[in-house]
């Protein structure tokens, strides 16, 4: 399976291989977890393929998927275990960091359970590192490879330096003080040990914390025993690696019940009218104004059957207005009913002076709001604002992105998530986690663009 991606010349023929581990047959659960994410919530402009293994020892497994992936020319190769379940915004997150390497968090399944990362420049495998930093990208020196984002440039660079073993289940380990162990097991550790001995760093965002699947008992980990357990020690880490990371540690714990309310929300989310910007002197246009004629505004739709000021198709047909006359643009449930936004952004910039204000509000990928709609035809999320802007694809933003021409630029001046009324009040903190658990805790996405010319 695979999704074209028409990009300009690069070593790359494909942006992403998600390597899947498996020992057996399948978990439905898991296949049907899967099927959400790819290809609905990947990157935009990413063309990606699974690759899989089964009924192949671990190292082996691992070993294929690799020199598989090195064959297709991926650029990334996203190591998903069959009983790992990633939160759904996972790759994203994971490639906004631009690491080498860049894994997500989850935890061992036996008692006691414990998360399978370790502290940076401790040895490998010697104590979990039970007060990392939460909600935060640090770096380790080593966890599990069941979630876990690797650029392919890394195996490149190791083959370049004689290595072509990457994983190994039986090797011998030689210790910080030189003494020598045998490891039967661990895999993965051989290979971030590997990585640590030629130079690659490796990261963890904490906050992509995925569950682990006991298949024998049907029982997923963290518990939440496990959970309460590790919110107590948030407040005794260490207080060197606190200074580091204040800025996105949880100082308190977690202890909101994030529990959805079952009953149906039928209400339409008001968005809310705050000021949240001034408005420079020009036109104001309402574009895709539906029902909503706003006084004051240049209201645009192509329905004729409701009220507007001009009857247009919007990314096909041309906005009449003259270039740099416009002082503040309302987009409000508009771009996912169009197939390419790239053509109406490029008008709405034409028309727009230097700094004026592009608001715009979408359904939150994962809401009903999206979901339910047939006449949707693409999702919006916090990542896919960045493709309006001229400075992610000249960083490339580790997206597998090729640098195009967009003929505007815009940048980000805000974003703000409108929660469903049964999440209102909640901190981010929570709102991250519910969201990370279930649909419908952001029930819409706004996001301010300000022009730039």
């Amino acid at each position: 399976m695979a999704h074209a991606y028409d990009g300009g010349a690069s070593k790359y023929s494909i942006g992403l291989v998600i390597g899947v581990i498996s020992r057996g047959p399948i978990h439905i659960r898991w296949m049907m977890h899967m099927g959400k994410i790819f290809p609905s919530y990947l990157p935009p402009g990413i063309e990606w393929k699974y690759g899989y293994t089964v009924g192949k020892d671990v190292a082996t497994a691992r070993q294929d998927l690799v020199e598989n992936a090195l064959k297709e020319k991926a650029k990334y190769l996203l190591f998903v275990d069959d009983d790992v379940f990633i939160p759904l915004n996972t790759v994203q997150k994971l490639m906004m960091h631009d690491k080498d390497i860049c894994m997500g968090l989850y935890w061992g399944k036996a008692e006691p359970c414990y998360p399978v990362i370790f502290e940076p420049d401790a040895e490998i495998g010697v104590g979990p590192w039970v007060s990392y930093p939460r909600e935060s990208l640090t770096r380790v020196s080593g966890g599990g490879l069941g979630c876990c984002l690797i650029k392919m440039d890394v195996f490149e660079k190791l083959k370049a330096e004689g290595v072509d073993v990457f994983f190994m289940i039986d090797w011998i380990r030689t210790k910080k003080d030189g003494q020598k162990s045998k490891v039967s097991v661990g895999e993965d550790h051989y290979f971030y040990e590997l990585c640590t001995k030629h130079g690659i760093d490796i990261w963890c965002d904490t906050s992509v914390r995925c569950d682990h699947l006991d298949m024998v008992n049907d029982k997923f980990y963290p518990t939440e025993e496990v959970i309460d357990r590790e919110n107590k020690l948030i407040d005794v880490a260490d207080p060197k690696l606190s200074e580091k990371t204040t800025d996105s540690m949880v100082k308190e714990p977690i202890k909101a019940d994030l529990t959805p309310i079952k009953e149906p929300d039928t209400n339409t989310p008001k968005v809310e009218e705050k000021a949240l910007y001034e408005v420079p002197e020009g036109l104001k246009l309402n574009l895709g104004c539906g029902n909503n004629y706003k006084e004051g505004y240049e209201n645009v739709d192509m329905l004729k059957n409701i009220k507007a000021d001009h009857y247009l198709k919007l990314g096909k047909d041309k906005l009449p207005f003259k270039d740099n006359s416009v002082g503040e643009v309302l987009l409000n449930d508009v771009l996912e009913h169009l197939d390419d936004p790239f053509p109406l952004m490029k008008e709405i910039w034409r028309v727009c002076k230097k700094d004026a204000i592009v608001d715009i509000v979408c359904p939150y990928p994962w809401s009903d709001y999206q979901a339910c709609d047939p006449t949707h035809r693409r999702a919006y999320n916090e990542i896919t604002f960045t493709f309006f802007t001229k400075e992610a694809y000249e960083k490339d933003k580790g997206t597998a992105r090729t640098p195009i021409d967009l003929g505007f630029d815009f940048g980000i001046k805000n974003m703000i998530m409108i929660p469903n009324p049964r999440y209102a009040g909640k901190s981010d903190v929570e709102l991250r986690e519910a969201k990370q658990k279930y649909i419908n805790v952001i029930d819409k996405i706004r996001c301010i663009l300000i022009t730039k010319k």
